[in-house]
């Protein structure tokens, strides 16, 4: 567990850089570069790609903490400025992702850019992104599993996240050694490597444009939701259990039925 990658000293102060945020910044811009160089690739045109990946990227916090709000209301009751806070802490990935895609499209539709192909050129991206920033999750030790004791657990150091939550449960006693769990950060970070894998995979055929994005979402969702259940959900979460595997399964069933009928208006269109 490294909570803090390294301190910066400054005019005599330590500023101590959280791995967390750097893992933060790095995946925003990591996503955004090899979105920009795909779409270049895809012969998009290089200023107006830039400026919907802009406008996606700064959708991104909004979504985020929107969701999060939401989701997590006793949060902000308890303390009403953190909405507007601009610390990475307390945003929500599902909330973020759906925020940067549905501005990244209307974006692409007013610059009139082909918003699938440009789609398509953001899965690998997103995916890339969504690993990084889970590599910051598990340094900072949040967004943790379950306690298993199986051979793939792992153990947080005490008055860690993890430990305190399996104290707060009466896992374990006050002056007890934490006990394992499952590393559902670096599950995710393989998944959304996978997923962003088959993306490039899909861009590499002839599927229809969008193909890719679609494929990578619903498969991430799918990822998402298989992990959602290895995963512990913050005592501030106020959402029903059901809400998420229900959002998950929707976005895979959208996810299906948009390809399906991508591929059908394409053989339509070719005369078959």
């Amino acid at each position: 567990m490294y909570p803090t990658l390294f301190t910066l000293s400054i005019g005599g102060h330590g500023w101590d850089v959280a791995s967390y945020r750097a893992a933060f910044v790095a995946a925003g811009f990591a996503t955004a570069l090899i979105a920009w160089a795909l779409a270049r690739r895809r012969g998009l045109p290089a200023r107006r790609s830039l400026a919907v990946i802009a406008v996606a990227g700064l959708a991104v916090p909004v979504g985020g903490r929107a969701w999060h709000m939401v989701t997590n209301p006793s949060v902000y009751a308890a303390d009403p400025v953190a909405a507007l806070s601009l610390s990475p802490v307390g945003f929500a990935m599902f909330g973020a992702v759906l925020a940067a895609a549905l501005s990244g499209l209307t974006a692409a539709r007013v610059l009139r850019l082909d918003m699938w192909r440009l789609a398509d050129a953001a899965a690998p991206a997103l995916g890339v992104g969504i690993a990084i920033q889970r590599v910051g999750c598990f340094a900072a030790g949040c967004c943790f599993g379950r306690v298993t004791q199986g051979p793939l657990g792992v153990t947080y150091p005490p008055g860690s996240l993890s430990h305190l939550m399996q104290i707060a449960h009466g896992a374990v006693g006050l002056f007890e050694r934490p006990l394992p769990v499952f590393p559902t950060q670096l599950f995710e970070l393989a998944g959304a490597l996978a997923c962003a894998a088959l993306a490039l995979l899909v861009l590499a055929g002839r599927a229809p444009d969008g193909s890719a994005f679609l494929v990578f979402v619903g498969t991430f969702a799918l990822v998402r939701w298989v992990n959602w259940g290895l995963r512990v959900p913050p005592d501030s979460l106020a959402a029903p259990a059901w809400v998420y595997p229900v959002l998950y399964a929707t976005t895979i069933a959208l996810c299906a039925v948009i390809g399906a009928l991508r591929w059908r208006a394409r053989r339509q269109a070719a005369g078959i």
